[in-house]
């Protein structure tokens, strides 16, 4: 199982795909492409780079895109050195890649992933186990529940917190958001009595933020 690390994320994105994480989430661009439009090409694009890392066995935990900075950004797991040595080839396969669609212009960041410090007693191991079972789960009784809005779920350990975070492609414009994303916060937490044992999570505080398609918190 891939290890799922924490996400830093600023500004919005719309698209981050990689081991049991695969979402596709969109904004109104400021160009001339509509959510639609924006949706098939970074779908299209971040899986044929997806496709090309994983030939070259390269370890990447993270590929989005990010509208706003107009940058395609890839993070890598491993050290400053292994950084270095894997970042110019990374960045000639994604602009080949880019240079036939609407992101063709957009720059290419390449990163090492940024890690949080975990319970003493937990390995890291452990904790990324969990928190990949804990947003596959979410995201798996969600749909049973007929919430095919959420498009995206990222769930970050922070010392005694837990913050998950989901995506949705709820429009701003819709009356009834709010109510859609106190539902969908009350189905996860339900899911977490699944996954989490009591004992683990009464010293923690479980923070679960809905967000639109625009990035407005709806819960």
């Amino acid at each position: 199982m891939s290890a799922l690390v924490l996400l830093i994320l600023i500004g919005i994105w719309t698209y981050s795909h990689y081991a049991n994480n695969e979402s596709v989430f969109a904004i109104e661009s400021q160009k001339e492409y509509s959510n639609e439009v924006l949706i098939e090409n970074t779908n299209n694009l971040t899986k044929k780079i997806k496709n090309e890392l994983e030939k070259q066995n390269f370890t990447i935990t993270f590929i989005g895109i990010h509208l706003q900075n107009e940058e395609i950004n890839i993070r890598v797991n491993g050290t400053q050195q292994y950084l270095k040595s894997i970042e110019k080839d990374i960045e000639e396969i994604v602009y080949e890649l880019a240079q036939k669609t609407i992101f063709k212009d957009y720059s290419i960041g390449v990163y090492k992933e940024i890690t949080v410090p975990n319970d003493s007693n937990k390995s890291t191991l452990e904790i990324n186990q969990l928190l990949n079972k804990i947003n596959t789960t979410v995201q798996k009784n969600l749909e049973i529940k007929g919430y095919t809005t959420v498009v995206n779920i990222l769930t970050k350990k922070q010392s005694k917190k837990l913050i998950i975070e989901i995506n949705t492609s709820i429009q701003k414009d819709n009356l009834t958001d709010i109510d859609l994303g106190k539902e969908i916060e009350k189905v996860t937490r339900e899911s977490l009595v699944e996954i989490i044992p009591t004992s683990t999570t009464e010293n923690q505080t479980v923070e679960i933020n809905v967000y639109n398609i625009y990035q407005e918190k709806i819960n």
